[in-house]
């Protein structure tokens, strides 16, 4: 084989690879690898998970789960607040922090905890303390807010708000 040759043939072959690799780049993606649809609220199960308790504080797990057929996504960020079967009870918690998405494929939960101060250890003056029979979550990306039930004392102040942590995914 002559230089010449050997040079069009490896020319012809890179020409090929690169044409190759446009190909490659301009294939859309599939399967998981493709962006997730937005959850609706008829795509998501919310339940109530775990109680618990330690000096002072409450914790309640918050379990999501995807329901849908498809994967889908939501952002992070929760809001929670207590309610008797007459209203809202004091002051709604702050948005969470966290941003991003979260996505789940059906099946899949993902968590997030609220938290609250016991009104046993606070003076009653800084917590009125009040029965609250719901807990309300809501993920504001979904615009829904979801009522869960709930016995418990809270205090209901502004400074003793319930407290939601972001979700967090599988």
């Amino acid at each position: 084989m002559n230089p010449s040759s050997t040079i069009r043939s490896l020319a012809g072959i890179a020409t090929g690879l690169a044409l190759a690799g446009t190909v490659v780049a301009l294939t859309p993606a599939t399967g998981s690898a493709a962006a997730a649809a937005t959850c609706t609220a008829t795509n998501l199960y919310v339940v109530k998970g775990r109680l618990e308790g330690a000096a002072g504080s409450r914790f309640l797990t918050v379990k999501v789960t995807n329901v849908g057929d498809d994967a889908c996504s939501a952002g992070i960020a929760t809001k929670a607040a207590f309610r008797d079967f007459d209203g809202l009870l004091g002051t709604p918690g702050d948005v969470s922090g966290g941003s991003g998405l979260v996505t789940l494929d059906p099946g899949e939960t993902a968590k997030a905890v609220i938290h609250w101060t016991d009104p046993g250890p606070v003076p009653a003056e800084d917590c009125q303390e009040a029965s609250a029979t719901l807990v309300t979550f809501r993920v504001p990306s979904l615009r829904h807010t979801w009522r869960l039930p709930l016995e418990a004392q809270v205090c209901t102040t502004a400074d003793f708000r319930p407290d939601s942590k972001p979700l967090v995914g599988p």
